[in-house]
């Protein structure tokens, strides 16, 4: 399977490749072909650097993060102390389709710090299939980009993803779904209102060399 960060016009590339090209080291049940191809074709492979204010311990992170995820050890480290739940104080692994998706946040607004509201949550409140609880989700704002632009951005460049809109607290929220159908939703004093009108405006036209392949870590 591939990477489902991948764009499509690198998909394509991938599926002649992984014939012939040596794998790596297994990474994941569904990285080495995506990860051997990038290693290949020298795209994307090139890292982020990735600036990161936390709205809540006011602390300011700058990581280097690879366009497929990738990380090393230290800042394996560091993003798990700095996304750690910001009521139980807890750590865990970030997922990996995240962190690429952080990566792509910031490489198309660079100089641009991403602040962040929430990222793992591991508090009794916090429901047992919640996205933020297994270290997939993200709700974050992009320091001097308007909301909307960065709604629309993460909706229309990825799939396998949720994507809700927060206008009344000013944050984007964004998650990592394998596997599962994309979904959308604006929350509007304390409900959510599913298939929203912008997400069908967002995607209406949309090419799909623009997309994301749709199989995923």
């Amino acid at each position: 399977m591939l990477f489902s960060l991948l764009p499509l016009q690198v998909v394509a590339l991938v599926g002649s490749l992984s014939m012939s090209a040596p794998l790596p080291p297994p990474l994941g049940a569904h990285a080495d072909v995506a990860t051997a191809a990038l290693g290949t074709l020298g795209m994307l492979a090139e890292p982020v650097d990735v600036v990161l204010f936390d709205a809540n311990h006011k602390e300011t992170y700058t990581v280097r993060i690879g366009r497929d995820g990738s990380i090393d050890a230290t800042t394996r480290e560091t993003l798990e102390h700095a996304f750690r739940c910001r009521r139980s104080e807890r750590e865990r692994g970030i997922d990996r389709g995240l962190l690429a998706m952080i990566a792509d946040v910031q490489a198309r607004w660079p100089g641009h710090t991403i602040e962040y509201i929430s990222a793992y949550r591991n508090w009794k409140g916090e429901r047992k299939t919640s996205p933020h609880r297994a270290g997939r989700a993200f709700d974050f704002r992009v320091q001097g980009v308007k909301l909307t632009d960065v709604r629309d951005y993460v909706w229309t460049r990825f799939e396998q993803v949720g994507v809700g809109w927060y206008p009344d607290e000013g944050f984007v929220h964004m998650d990592h779904r394998h596997g599962e159908a994309d979904i959308a939703w604006t929350e509007i004093r304390g409900s959510n209102r599913y298939h929203p009108s912008w997400s069908t405006r967002a995607r209406r036209g949309d090419a799909p060399r623009e997309r994301a392949s749709r199989v995923g870590l």
